[in-house]
């Protein structure tokens, strides 16, 4: 049989994840048990509302985005001749709140920031795979312009859905009740019969 490093080491760059070969395993049981986690914690009276459901995978792919983009920020503050112009921002409300934003929390999100598979390549490509052609799709740009249009403003962290397709719980609340068992997960050790890989970073 197969190695699944050999196996994926068959799929083209463009279609593998970011943790592949070297972590291949060790992401596979981390989405696994990420998908199990989701599901049972949203799976309300009527079943799994999926407006929620892509609400609060969003609101953990952004927040591991913010996460990979401070610790980028760690590891560069001592060469800021490495550091472009806007490469993470801090905005800070009134009332205390503080919001991150800038290129370096965009990379892993969207395209046309440097990273080598930003989760909007992934979205595209399993919409395209439904049939759903790119005219379809959302407008990533509109998105990201109107997000960084808001902070700190109330609108901010809000979704901009149809009164008929609002999700059961905001962005913000999501995080906060799913992220530490996703955290969890994320840095679990292999399990004692799988033979070790390297550890998944929330980039």
């Amino acid at each position: 049989m197969r190695s699944i490093a050999a196996t994926v080491a068959m799929i083209p760059p463009s279609d593998r994840f970011p943790w592949e070969p070297a972590s291949a395993r060790r992401g596979q049981i981390a989405i696994e048990a990420l998908r199990g986690m989701l599901m049972r914690r949203l799976n309300g009276d009527h079943g799994i509302h999926i407006q929620t459901l892509l609400a609060a995978s969003g609101a953990l792919a952004g927040f591991a985005a913010q996460n990979a983009a401070l610790e980028q920020g760690q590891i560069l503050s001592l060469r800021r001749d490495l550091v472009a112009p806007q490469s993470l921002l801090l905005h800070r409300t009134a009332s205390g709140e503080r919001f991150l934003f800038g290129s370096w929390v965009n990379a892993p999100l969207l395209a046309g920031y440097g990273h080598s598979a930003p989760l909007q390549r992934f979205l595209v490509g399993a919409g395209e795979a439904q049939g759903l052609a790119r005219a379809d799709m959302p407008d990533f740009r509109a998105i990201e312009a109107r997000v960084s249009a808001s902070v700190g403003q109330p609108e901010f962290g809000i979704l901009a859905a149809p009164r008929a397709h609002r999700p059961a719980a905001q962005p913000r609340d999501l995080l906060k009740a799913l992220w530490p068992q996703t955290r969890r997960i994320i840095l679990a050790p292999m399990p004692l019969e799988l033979t070790e890989e390297p550890a998944l970073q929330e980039a």
